[in-house]
């Protein structure tokens, strides 16, 4: 039960470094806080999270990476519980050896508005007003971290500065960025970004009216060709696998984290893979029994696991060989679930630079495919990995929470 509610409240009015922020700018700032501490606990280091959060949606993938986490918090929001929630003010206090932080927001008429404190002693007092407005004792987490003996550090500033260059709220300006120079070329590739989807999207809609062409003439003249038709149906999907990552352009927070069957993403993902193998003389094996969810975005899922088949297509030097094959498996490992894409091309040279950015070892290649394949990984609490790259065979591993 709630004793003072709006003691938060009055405190986040009072204490807020930062007035304004955005929904973007306001997940980047709780995936920075809480993402360090979900890599270290798995080396068994003790750590304390607690937290209220109302729009769950904005943070699902984090959050429920976290109830699988061996992390000791407390959840004030989550209703399945049956816990009591505090009523307009979100937190999130994140407590390790390393370093102690405060995010606290709110909805107001004029938007989201935020403070957070990193490693200050004004936690201290935080805790005590945690510890007053609910049934929960949390008191001991001072004496445990030692909260008293925290000093102000510049990183309370640095991540006050980094949600404000998040917000589109309004343009950058100097307040964040010293050179004025920079606030505006960082102004002009957003707007740039914006009109550059716009523009791709609609050469989309034109492949999109063109291949719905396609299949009226041959439904008028009863022309029912597997090839067309798996050919229509793949260019069906690209249309809106490129549609939804061009969406990426306009905002960080365009990802849609759902559950979905592991061997209906790997089916729609192969599908669409096969156009790569288009006069090639390579073999496409599925080993997918797994039936099991897991917690992803369904674009940038299938995106991965096409772009690692189609480096796989390229890294073969002899399409004549008979024995060239490309293999997708899945198989459960300790509450993981885990998709291996390999094949038996030649070797990646120098494969510890790999998901470098810029690294390439194609003539052609922009050197952003894995690059962008692990960052979108990670986005969606997952893990993208090269396992071994030798004579006998390349794997790259996938893995996913259960």
């Amino acid at each position: 039960m709630i004793k003072q509610t709006n003691s938060l409240d009055e405190y986040l009015l009072k204490q807020s470094i930062s007035t304004l922020t955005t929904e973007q700018g306001l997940s980047s700032l709780f995936r920075g806080l809480l993402e360090p501490v979900l890599e270290i606990s798995t080396d068994g280091v003790e750590s304390d999270v607690i937290l209220k959060v109302t729009n769950r949606d904005m943070f699902t993938g984090l959050l429920t990476r976290l109830e699988f986490s061996d992390i000791n918090y407390v959840d004030y929001g989550d209703d399945l519980k049956g816990r009591e929630q505090l009523e307009e003010t979100d937190f999130l206090l994140v407590m390790t050896s390393d370093f102690i932080s405060f995010l606290s927001w709110k909805l107001t008429d004029e938007g989201l508005k935020y403070c957070n404190y990193t490693n200050s002693p004004e936690i201290s007092k935080i805790i005590d007003l945690l510890n007053d407005n609910s049934d929960y004792d949390i008191s001991y987490l001072k004496a445990k971290y030692n909260t008293d003996n925290l000093k102000d550090n510049l990183v309370s500033i640095c991540i006050n500065k980094l949600g404000s260059m998040l917000s589109n709220t309004s343009p950058v300006n100097n307040d964040v960025i010293d050179s004025e120079d920079l606030a505006n070329k960082i102004n002009y590739l957003t707007k740039k970004s914006r009109y550059i989807s716009h523009e791709v999207k609609n050469q989309l809609s034109i492949c999109d009216l063109y291949s719905g062409i396609i299949k009226r003439y041959c439904s008028n003249n009863e022309i029912n060709d597997t090839t067309i038709n798996n050919a229509l149906d793949c260019i069906s999907k690209s249309i809106k696998i490129a549609g939804n990552t061009l969406t990426q352009l306009k905002t960080l927070n365009s990802k849609e984290l759902k559950l979905y069957k592991t061997n209906k993403l790997i089916e729609t993902s192969a599908e669409l893979s096969k156009a790569y193998l288009e006069n090639r003389n390579i073999e496409l094996i599925l080993e997918n029994e797994i039936e099991e969810e897991i917690f992803v975005d369904e674009t940038l899922f299938t995106s991965t696991v096409i772009n690692l088949v189609k480096n796989a297509c390229e890294a073969f030097d002899d399409f004549e060989s008979k024995d060239n094959w490309i293999k997708i498996s899945t198989s459960i490992e300790n509450d993981n679930v885990i998709i291996h894409v390999s094949n038996n091309a030649k070797p990646i040279l120098e494969p510890e630079k790999i998901f470098n950015e810029g690294m390439t070892t194609k003539s052609t290649g922009s050197g952003l495919g894995l690059y962008i394949c692990k960052q979108n990984t990670e986005e969606q609490c997952g893990q993208l990995n090269l396992i071994k790259s030798d004579e006998d065979s390349t794997i790259f591993e996938l893995r996913f929470c259960l």
